[in-house]
């Protein structure tokens, strides 16, 4: 396998930053290791170094933008859940990497006023945790919007496989239906994927995840109703 040069790689979007290893490494004695994730690598799974992308890494990657918009407020008046970032700080740290901006942008500003007001202020409130009177507790917050989360999430895996969103929420409601649970029709799904802006967020995501993930998602149209599967797949 041919490896890029050093120019050629600066060269690419990178998209994620690796912690460096915790032991075996040293600055005179570096060893192989490739500190970045590229948007060229990681739709191709293979890093500098033509190791495979590990499946946590790309997942955590397909997970930051998703939380993102739901910690900027997708359902309104819902706004800077602190539980969207705390998932996302664990998870791409568990997977070595280092968080998303936002994630850090979220810790910086607390900590930053905290240390700013002496310790006057409130470190929890700061961070989301405590809220004022009449706003909803997080974790009840987190827990009301899940069920529809999953819904947007399952109608945007499918779009990445080119299947329209009028069919993939016509897909998701069939498989519902079929296990007895209840949802909305399959217009709101629809209505609701599209103005909360998670059709954009999908159309990014396309551009980065590599074909492994696609056969994955692809793999999991056994789960839906056959006269609901385009016939493309069948």
């Amino acid at each position: 396998m041919t490896h890029k040069t050093k120019s050629e790689t600066w060269n690419e979007t990178i998209v994620a930053v690796k912690h460096p290893p915790r032991e075996g490494m040293t600055a005179e004695r570096p060893g192989p290791f490739s500190p970045y994730i590229t948007k060229e690598q990681l739709v191709s799974g293979v890093d500098e170094l033509g190791h495979r992308i590990e499946e946590e890494i790309i997942n955590a990657l397909a997970f930051s933008p998703l939380t993102e918009a739901l910690f900027e407020g997708v359902y309104p008046p819902s706004k800077k859940n602190p539980i969207f970032a705390m998932e996302a700080f664990l998870l791409f740290h568990r997977v070595g990497l280092y968080p998303p901006h936002w994630v850090l942008d979220w810790m910086e500003k607390a900590f930053s006023d905290y240390l700013e007001s002496g310790g006057e202020e409130d470190l929890l409130y700061l961070l989301g945790v405590k809220r004022g009177p009449g706003k909803t507790e997080i974790f009840k917050e987190h827990r009301t919007q899940t069920y529809e989360n999953n819904m947007m999430h399952e109608i945007g895996h499918l779009t990445l496989l080119r299947i329209s969103i009028e069919k993939a929420a016509e897909m998701v409601s069939a498989r519902l239906d079929k296990e007895n649970f209840d949802h909305p029709t399959t217009e709101t799904l629809m209505e609701r994927f599209s103005k909360r802006g998670w059709s954009k967020i999908y159309k990014q995501l396309e551009k980065i995840l590599p074909s492994s993930r696609l056969d994955a998602i692809r793999a999991g149209l056994s789960n839906y109703p056959g006269d609901t599967i385009p016939a493309k797949f069948r």
